[in-house]
């Protein structure tokens, strides 16, 4: 499954993990940022291994992406609309409006 070098590589990693974990445990104050950093993904280390699994790997948030990058440029095309409902009802159109959606939303 795993290369020897890369099981190596995580036992020093989790070894790594768990030293900045332990000096972490009672003041995060005279900690490097490296550190900080570590101490973050220890935190959130469950859903990081959930996310790499590979029933969840094939999903993508680039749908999300395109309706961000649409409704940018909307608001960048209009120079601003009077009220939000204008441009709520301009994004729901462009976005929702003689399209299907459910062929709109795919993953990778």
């Amino acid at each position: 499954m795993l290369r020897s070098s890369t099981t190596s590589k995580l036992k020093i990693f989790k070894q790594r993990l768990d030293e900045v974990h332990q000096k972490c445990s009672g003041s995060c104050h005279n900690v490097s940022k490296a550190d900080k950093v570590l101490l973050t993904l220890f935190v959130n280390l469950s859903p990081v291994i959930t996310a790499l699994k590979p029933k969840y790997r094939h999903y993508t948030n680039g749908p999300l992406e395109g309706i961000n990058r649409k409704i940018k440029q909307i608001q960048r095309t209009a120079y601003g609309y009077r009220t939000f409902k204008h441009l709520k009802a301009r994004i729901y159109l462009q976005t929702y409006l003689g399209k299907d959606t459910k062929s709109s939303v795919k993953t990778a």
